[in-house]
């Protein structure tokens, strides 16, 4: 696998470009709901966006408590980017929950954590209040991760970078396969690096 420390050119790129709005589904037996994630959808899911953000609990951590015009640049910028997804979740169809999955070699976190051509990463968010809560957080996480491993049989590492004082997520990282290796420090905020193999998620997550 390529690293950034190494000079070799690589082909081909791991990018994909979803064309079916459904990518994912998982049927909870326990509460019998359905999970999906879903393409974002500029024009159907930006209020709902706009509204998340702007939200005491998820600007505290995400700080884009901006007006929809704002949000909607942010959102179409991200759509002219190769290397990340955005992915809303759904609950019984009800969009409750928002993913930016990326590939690590291309963002932000590559030099923290010496990511190769394949690992991934995500950014996550739970908007709406009444799916808050241990049990979903920590099934959005393994499902988020499940789809990931799935997607793309190459990838081997998801990593994340959660600000490391965001103790109402790292709480419930026992209760995945992520751990937290170090923490480091953006430009703009400490972070923890979380790691989580394909290996031992599929040994210790039973889905």
């Amino acid at each position: 696998m390529t690293s950034l420390n190494t000079q070799e050119s690589y082909q081909p790129t791991p990018f994909k470009h979803y064309h079916d709005d459904v990518l994912y589904q998982y049927f909870d037996k326990t509460s019998e709901q359905l999970f999906e994630l879903r393409k974002l959808n500029l024009e159907q899911h930006l209020d709902i966006f706009h509204q998340w953000h702007n939200q005491q609990y998820v600007y505290e951590f995400w700080e884009l408590n901006q007006s929809k015009d704002e949000l909607k640049g942010y959102l179409q910028n991200l759509s002219q980017q190769d290397f990340v997804e955005p992915v809303i979740g759904y609950i019984d169809g009800t969009p409750c929950a928002y993913f930016e999955i990326y590939w690590a070699f291309y963002d932000r976190i590559a030099p923290y954590c010496d990511a190769t051509i394949y690992d991934r990463g995500y950014h996550l968010l739970i908007g709406e209040k009444r799916f808050l809560g241990r049990r979903n957080t920590i099934l959005w996480l393994n499902l988020v991760n499940d789809f990931i491993f799935k997607d793309e049989p190459k990838t081997q590492r998801i990593v994340g970078e959660p600000r490391a004082d965001n103790l109402g997520l790292l709480k419930y990282l026992e209760h995945t396969s992520f751990i937290k290796t170090k923490e480091f420090d953006f430009p703009h905020k400490r972070a923890a690096l979380l790691e989580c193999y394909r290996d031992q998620f599929y040994n210790e997550v039973n889905l």
